[in-house]
């Protein structure tokens, strides 16, 4: 199996048993918006079929937006102004 043309690891199968269902389960990280999940085998002379493929979104890291930086740090820089200002005033 490949993620993105990369081996997933543990992805590799050999000599699966015939004539048995056995679930996989692999947690792979997308690294755009668009991933490629890639399945090659071969099985002789009987065949493996893959089905129940699932995918999950995950969450993605948290990062703050450019524009609540700037709101996080409006605050702070008006009260440094005012309490400026207040100073020269009173001088």
């Amino acid at each position: 199996m490949l993620w993105n043309g990369s081996p997933v690891p543990g992805g590799t199968i050999v000599n699966a048993v015939g004539s048995t269902w056995v679930q996989y389960s692999f947690t792979v990280t997308a690294t755009g918006s668009s991933t490629v999940l890639e399945f090659t085998g071969r099985q002789d002379p009987k065949e493996n079929a893959v089905t129940n493929i699932s995918v999950t979104p995950g969450s993605a890291p948290l990062t703050p937006a450019p524009r609540s930086v700037v709101l996080t740090g409006i605050g702070p820089a008006g009260l440094a102004l005012w309490s400026l200002r207040r100073k020269l005033v009173k001088a």
